[in-house]
């Protein structure tokens, strides 16, 4: 997981490092009156003899902060430590935890580089090997079995543009943030200071996530696999460069167009960043590996999906035990225990809360109900996936299904009776 960080960590802190280089450089040109009215001459002729150390300290001291803030986030992910206890432990102490960041950017930077490495070795060596392929790639491979759907290329340029500015505002709000930490030292103004930043976080991000709706739409509401997978490889390329965004969104809607490998190949550059990406990834893969028809795999990502949950927050504990219960049903269409499923996928049908999982577990209700034999059943949840599943690849399976029951000159009325 630390090692998808490894780079926004060290562009983070060199972030950090030139705007405390940028800082001081104005002090020293424009206040230098402000440093002789609170040091003595000595100090003063010190820094003016040694600016361009005076200018790296400076950038090294943001870089501290923005060094600790980085890692307070990756111990406060790893041990469900709340966020706020953190901010509250570094406003009253903030010695302690600015000489910690300090002491500490040289040695994270050398992880970070070696992480980098051991990541790119890896990914080359899974392109190698045929398992992974770089973002173009997989756009090329989509694209030779499914061609970009045009008519969604407005949808995810607007999308686009408004998340490069939410982008744009978080950047500035943090470089703010650090700014207000050097230069302010009265503990009220920072206390509050750094409730607005939280608030305000807030808001951006909820701002950023409603973004997107519009696109994760026309999978969840339209049942439109293709136009998504589009929408969001438009959202990825600029120019000639792509790099995926959404990844669990387009390897569901990939899962849906009954494209099993190709979402594995997704997931496989998703960034596992923390618990929630790493849940999604492995109940997903799941889906996955029984398309394929691995069990030993599933089985695998239900032990790992076990480690990623361990010392989970009360709050995701009913998230993770629908994600343990996804994987189960899995093992259990593979073992084929149909009455543990039907009772699973009529509960999921009752609780779904988007149209594309309604047509999933109705697909399914049929598919078992179909082996079983009980073919008025069968028939009645395949039209309803007909009805509703639009271009999810259920309906041509359903449509292939209700063909052979009229094959059968299966009447449902006569069976019911």
């Amino acid at each position: 997981m630390w090692r998808y960080r490894c780079k926004s960590h060290l562009i983070s802190m060199l972030i950090g490092f030139a705007v405390g280089c940028l800082i001081a450089y104005i002090s020293v040109n424009q206040h230098m009156d402000v440093y002789m009215s609170l040091y003595p001459s000595e100090v003063i002729s010190y820094i003016q003899k040694n600016q361009l150390f005076f200018y790296a300290m400076s950038g090294l001291s943001i870089a501290g902060i923005v060094n600790i803030i980085r890692l307070m986030e990756l111990v406060g992910e790893k041990w469900n430590i709340s966020p706020f206890i953190i901010i509250m432990l570094m406003i009253f102490v903030p010695e302690v935890f600015l000489y910690i960041g300090i002491a500490l950017v040289i040695p994270v930077v050398i992880v970070c580089l070696v992480g980098m490495i051991q990541l790119k070795l890896g990914k080359t060596g899974d392109f190698t090997s045929g398992v992974l392929t770089p973002d173009q790639e997989l756009v090329r491979m989509y694209t030779l079995r499914h061609p970009l759907k045009m008519e969604v290329k407005e949808l995810a340029e607007t999308c686009r543009k408004t998340s490069q500015k939410i982008q744009m505002v978080y950047t500035l709000g943090l470089i703010a943030v650090i700014c207000v930490i050097f230069l302010v030292s009265n503990i009220w103004i920072l206390i509050i200071g750094f409730l607005i930043f939280l608030f305000s976080f807030n808001i951006l991000s909820r701002y950023r996530a409603s973004n997107i709706v519009p696109i994760i739409s026309l999978l969840y509401d339209q049942c439109d696999p293709e136009s998504c997978a589009s929408a969001i490889i438009l959202f990825s390329t600029r120019g000639k460069k792509v790099h995926l965004q959404m990844h669990t969104i387009l390897a569901q809607c990939l899962i849906y167009m009954d494209e099993p490998e190709l979402a594995q190949d997704v997931l496989t550059r998703f960034p596992k960043k923390d618990k929630m990406s790493i849940i999604q990834y492995w109940t997903l893969m799941a889906y996955i590996y029984y398309l394929l028809k691995d069990e030993h795999s599933i089985e695998r990502c239900k032990e790992e999906l076990k480690k990623a949950t361990q010392r989970t927050a009360f709050s995701s504990v009913i998230t993770t035990s629908d994600e343990m219960a996804s994987i189960q049903n899995k093992i259990d269409l593979m073992n084929g225990e149909l009455n543990t499923c039907r009772k699973y996928y009529l509960k999921k049908l009752q609780t779904a809360q988007v149209t594309c999982q309604q047509v999933d577990a109705s697909y399914y209700i049929g598919l078992i109900s179909f082996v079983e034999k009980d073919y008025p059943l069968a028939d009645v949840y395949f039209k309803r996936v007909v009805a509703m599943g639009n271009k999810m690849c259920f309906v041509s399976k359903a449509q292939g299904y209700l063909e052979k029951l009229s094959k059968m000159n299966i009447d449902p009325a006569e069976e019911q009776v």
